[in-house]
């Protein structure tokens, strides 16, 4: 449980979500080894939150909780991984203003939301069950909550990996020790799960269709991601046929 001295409101929302700061401060406290070492005894002053994602996410928002206490100097930072629909929204209303219809009816609304859970429940798995044996470069998982519609918001609480790693687009220009260097875990990463089969073959399968099914969202990307050849490229990036493939 939360320390009571901890001069933060715990029953405030972070950023109109679901989840309180008490829900974060009991699970840094209960789960993250770190945090437990290094400032587990003190008290809590504030916590600024700072979505980092800037709407680049497809189907969450990456908060980023920064967390100053009174007897110290430092301060910690963490990570919640929170799905959303809102990413999906904006691209809609994006589709709309190009005059593409969006067929905005409660069959697409609703297809919509169960593809996001599907994606959260999905990673919520992948971090779970497949993480450990892949032997790759991954946050730590503090906490993961899956979305149960109409008993639960789904969430992950991971370790920050700012200050040691970064996203970059797809446009990214790469060294080539650089590409050795991710070559080499994708290796790794194939080859661990060529082993260890049994651990994923059959199973995972209701989300595969996830991105076959919304491919329609792409379209107003199009310009934007491929913009030297959008001709080119938008002519089938956006193509059920293509995805399937």
């Amino acid at each position: 449980m939360a320390d009571r001295k901890d001069l933060v409101d715990q029953s405030e929302h972070i950023l109109e979500s679901d989840f309180t700061i008490g829900w974060l401060l009991n699970s840094l406290r209960e789960n993250d080894k770190i945090f437990q070492k290094e400032f587990g005894q003190h008290t809590v002053k504030n916590i600024n939150f700072h979505n980092i994602s800037e709407g680049k996410g497809l189907s969450s928002e990456i908060i980023q909780c920064t967390i100053s206490f009174t007897d110290s100097n430092e301060s910690y930072s963490t990570i919640l991984k929170i799905p959303t629909t809102k990413a999906i929204e904006a691209a809609k209303e994006t589709m709309k203003k190009k005059g593409i219809d969006t067929k905005p009816d409660d069959k697409v609304v609703k297809g919509r939301l169960n593809m996001v859970i599907q994606i959260h429940n999905t990673e919520c798995e992948f971090f779970q069950n497949l993480g450990p044996i892949l032997d790759i470069p991954l946050p730590k998982i503090h906490k993961s909550i899956k979305w149960i519609m109409g008993a639960q918001k789904g969430i992950i609480h991971m370790e920050d990996l700012s200050n040691r790693s970064k996203t970059t687009s797809i446009f990214t220009k790469y060294s080539l020790a650089q590409i050795k260097n991710m070559m080499k875990y994708m290796v790794k990463w194939h080859k661990n799960a060529f082993i260890h089969r049994d651990a994923w073959q059959g199973k995972y399968t209701t989300g595969q269709n996830t991105f076959i099914n919304m491919v329609r969202a792409f379209d107003p990307m199009i310009d934007g991601l491929f913009a030297t050849h959008p001709d080119k490229m938008g002519s089938f990036i956006s193509k059920k046929k293509y995805n399937v493939y």
